[in-house]
């Protein structure tokens, strides 16, 4: 779950350290956009693994990362879209 996160955290920085700089940005971001994206799911599938049934209580807050998971898919697009979108900018 570490790696997932560090793995996001570095590769949404390279992104939005490109975007600051005014420099090419649209590979990097698609690339942190889709890893972020499974990392997020990923995680929150394995936090409610670890903690059991007590995770589907409303006062967990595994559910509440749970939810905001989906809702992020939902409005920002998943890592397929994400995916297809950096697949078209290494074709351009």
């Amino acid at each position: 779950m570490l790696t997932d996160i560090d793995t996001s955290w570095l590769i949404s920085c390279k992104a939005a350290w490109k975007i600051n700089e005014g420099l090419p940005h649209a590979i990097e971001a698609a690339m942190a956009k889709a890893r972020t994206s499974d990392a997020y799911k990923r995680v929150t599938k394995l936090g409610h693994q670890s903690v059991g049934s007590v995770s589907l209580m409303e006062d967990h807050d595994i559910l509440l990362y749970s939810k905001r998971a989906k809702a992020a898919e939902l409005t920002l697009g998943n890592a397929d879209f994400h995916r297809e979108v950096l697949a078209q900018e290494l074709v351009l």
